[in-house]
């Protein structure tokens, strides 16, 4: 298919042609368009260019306050965004040009593990927490069970970004503690549900790490000619803010002040991600604990994306989804490929910086649990909440994005989506 597509004329290859500078400059021309013929636009429409949509959204979440400026200084009430984020096939053979009447959301749920260190030379004196990890990840990664299907659409389920211990040298000691983390798309359930949802899964994982442990040690014992004596170890999950209030309860300013110390020193080291920032910031909090016994401590360490959603639920919904319609009903007759429209852009999108569904008690959750909360991360949720734009996605399409063959069609890319585009922009502005 690559060297079919590109010995024809229908292909645009090249980094970057898909995703996203095909879609930033149909954006451009638009703007162009209109300012050429500004008899044809009844409103405004505010072109917003960003950066950093696949770290920490940094780019969008930086501009809030200009559209919330904008929003006061001009009179604004945001009708609609309409993102350019790229689109592909589902599977082999699709031929659906798809729009996207809002996206998923995204967490990231992570997992602080301790155990017992011991010399590999007495490895059942101790239990090995990436030994618990891996059945973690076992029990988590890949699991069906934790798709969140909404408005019947499946997201893709969780799947491990990283999987670490502490250690920093080769020693034949265990290490003291591992970490986790999974990339979790959601649509309909909050935070504080993917929390509860992992805390149950965490537990199922401990479990059958002692019990496969337990067999382990007892065909050991057969074998070596040893007494078997059932290991001590219990399932301990908690979450972040649960570990942390109960060393407040116990060590009250004198935690709170060293903790906060800890992480205002912990800043200068640059090389630290958000994700290894959090990270560091429980193994601190950790040793202020008096049980030590093998526990999973659960946190999440980067930013929420809240799922987006377009259902007709309100006016500035339905006018948006009404002005859609107009678009693909207007268009269709000009395209042989059939436009499809689909509830949940299904990768992460900036769209999930303008608008926000969940409750405040949903937010707390992600707060609460998030270590480098207000020192390595923010978000102004509140802001988000206070513009909650509607926001449908209409982009390029093509292949192979991030990847040497990246590629956009020609015709949808420079004709077809622009016009689904201004179709749009031109029905929403008449109401």
């Amino acid at each position: 298919m690559v060297r079919e597509h590109l010995e024809s004329n229908e292909w645009l290859f090249g980094r970057g042609t898909l995703d996203m500078k095909s879609g930033v400059a149909s954006h451009y021309y638009l703007l162009k368009y209109y300012s050429e013929h500004p008899e044809e636009l009844n409103g405004n429409i505010v072109f917003f260019a960003e950066c950093d949509e696949e770290d920490s959204s940094h780019g969008v979440l930086s501009g809030l306050n200009d559209l919330k400026m904008l929003k006061v200084e001009h009179g604004f009430d945001y009708a609609a965004l309409i993102n350019s984020d790229f689109v592909a096939p589902k599977y082999e053979g699709d031929e659906s040009r798809y729009i996207y009447k809002g996206s998923v959301g995204k967490l990231l749920p992570s997992f602080y593990i301790t155990g017992v260190e011991s010399h590999v030379g007495s490895s059942f004196e101790g239990i090995d927490p990436n030994y618990i990890a891996a059945e973690l990840t076992r029990q988590i990664a890949y699991n069906p069970e934790l798709c969140d299907k909404s408005l019947g659409e499946t997201p893709m389920p969780p799947v491990s970004l990283k999987q670490t211990d502490f250690k920093e040298t080769y020693t034949v000691q265990t290490a003291l503690a591992s970490y986790v983390y999974y990339n979790f798309f959601v649509q309909s359930w909050s935070p504080k549900d993917v929390l509860e949802k992992l805390k149950v899964h965490a537990e199922i994982a401990f479990n059958n790490a002692i019990a496969n442990l337990n067999n382990h040690y007892k065909r050991y014992c057969e074998i070596s000619g040893q007494e078997y004596t059932k290991l001590p170890w219990k399932t301990r999950v908690l979450f972040y803010e649960e570990l942390e209030q109960s060393i407040i309860v116990e060590y009250g300013d004198n935690y709170k002040e060293h903790i906060k110390n800890f992480k205002h020193e912990l800043l200068k080291n640059k090389e630290l991600d958000v994700r290894m920032f959090s990270a560091k910031v429980v193994e601190e909090v950790w040793k202020w604990t008096k049980d030590k016994s093998p526990a999973i401590i659960i946190f999440y360490s980067s930013l929420y994306s809240p799922c987006v959603e377009v259902t007709g639920k309100n006016e500035k919904e339905k006018n948006l989804l009404t002005a859609l319609d107009y678009a693909v009903e207007k268009v269709q007759p000009h395209y042989d490929k059939p436009i499809v429209q689909k509830n949940y852009f299904p990768h992460i999108c900036d769209m999930s910086c303008v608008a926000i569904n969940v409750d405040e008690d949903s937010v707390n959750s992600v707060v609460n649990n998030n270590p480098s909360w207000r020192t390595k991360h923010y978000v102004n949720y509140d802001a988000i909440r206070e513009l909650n734009i509607p926001a449908i996605n209409i982009g390029p399409y093509g292949y192979d994005a991030h990847n040497r063959y990246e590629r956009t069609e020609l015709k949808y890319t420079m004709e077809i989506m622009p016009n689904l585009t201004k179709l749009v922009i031109d029905k929403l502005l008449e109401n």
